[in-house]
């Protein structure tokens, strides 16, 4: 329970609205990472995104989420293996692209608020999809959630 061992540190400037049932918001920041040797560097993060009231039960969700290394790739991938023997072949020794690791990544979904069953109720599904080839990702990633407010 020691934690990472070095400091990350993420700094975010929100700006939203609201207009009628149409909530739009952007996020602009910074990570930073206080940890020389790291596989992972510091980055731009950038989010665009809006919540719509559908019904009064039912708001959709979407967003396009970002994240842009700065500086140079701080990982090494390491060379094709080369095989003589029974025949002459290379085979890549990693699946992790020779390539900066910038993400794009959609975000879809809805929030229902059933206000007869139970108030102060919410409840988020939402879905991840990968927009860009940034690395070894799943195709998709599926959350369920649940809010009560006291």
């Amino acid at each position: 329970m020691l934690g990472l061992g070095y400091t990350q540190v993420r700094g975010l400037a929100i700006v939203s609205a609201e207009f009628g049932s149409f909530s739009p918001h952007v996020n602009v920041g910074y990570r930073y990472l206080d940890q020389p040797k790291s596989l992972q560097n510091h980055a731009v993060v950038g989010n665009l995104g809006f919540d719509l009231l559908i019904t009064p039960g039912v708001t959709l969700i979407a967003d396009a989420l970002s994240e842009w290394q700065v500086d140079e790739m701080s990982l090494t991938v390491p060379e094709p293996i080369q095989y003589q023997e029974p025949f002459t072949r290379s085979v890549p020794a990693s699946p992790i692209p020779n390539r900066r690791d910038d993400r794009v990544d959609g975000s879809f979904g809805f929030k229902f608020t059933p206000r007869a069953a139970v108030s102060g109720l919410t409840v988020v599904l939402s879905s991840l999809i990968p927009l860009n080839s940034g690395g070894m990702r799943s195709n998709a990633t599926w959350t369920l959630g649940v809010e009560y407010k006291f």
